[in-house]
């Protein structure tokens, strides 16, 4: 918080590194403190998989708030207790760099910040490398976090994600999974 921080990409190297993971079980732990409410987009629209990481039942809101069916807050995100409210999808997205590069997509997240008011904003984002979408979606977030994995990462793929990332925006570290 003291470095202004308040909305946050998450995102790896390659695939399969742990974003998602990370991304659930940050959000969990910052929304147990009384005074931090967090918000969570799975913005990983090539392969959306947070859904899946909360185990939530087919009742809950699992249309992408970026997808322009957005009737209120409660159509496409879900409450999780008082500070924890979740924007979850299941389906991909045909060209989710353009789509989250567009103002209209700035415009539905500042509307879902200003109805839920977060302290912390979460974006689980995909793999930096293969794709563009991290990229795109700079001006959703003012700093990243990236998670390689220690059994597949190589230093080459972390050092030139790294330095993709913090063309954008401050790179704050990096999480090593395995």
């Amino acid at each position: 918080r003291k470095d202004g921080v308040r909305k946050l990409a998450l995102t790896s190297p390659t695939r399969r590194c742990g974003v998602t993971t990370l991304a659930a079980n940050l959000a969990l732990s910052m929304a147990r403190q009384i005074d931090m409410k967090v918000m969570v987009f799975d913005l990983n629209l090539r392969k959306p998989n947070l859904v899946n990481q909360f185990a939530l039942n087919a009742t809950a809101p699992r249309s992408c708030a970026l997808s322009g069916q957005r009737r209120g807050f409660d159509s496409t995100c879900m409450r999780v207790g008082h500070n924890l409210a979740l924007s979850l999808t299941t389906s991909g997205d045909p060209d989710p760099a353009e789509l989250l590069g567009t103002t209209r997509a700035r415009a539905l997240i500042e509307q879902i910040e200003r109805e839920f008011a977060p302290d912390l904003i979460l974006y689980d984002l995909p793999a930096v490398l293969p794709q563009d979408d991290v990229v795109a979606a700079s001006d959703l977030y003012d700093a990243a976090l990236l998670v390689a994995r220690a059994d597949q990462s190589t230093s080459d793929e972390i050092d030139r994600a790294e330095r993709l990332v913090a063309e954008q925006k401050p790179c704050l570290g990096v999480i090593m999974n395995g």
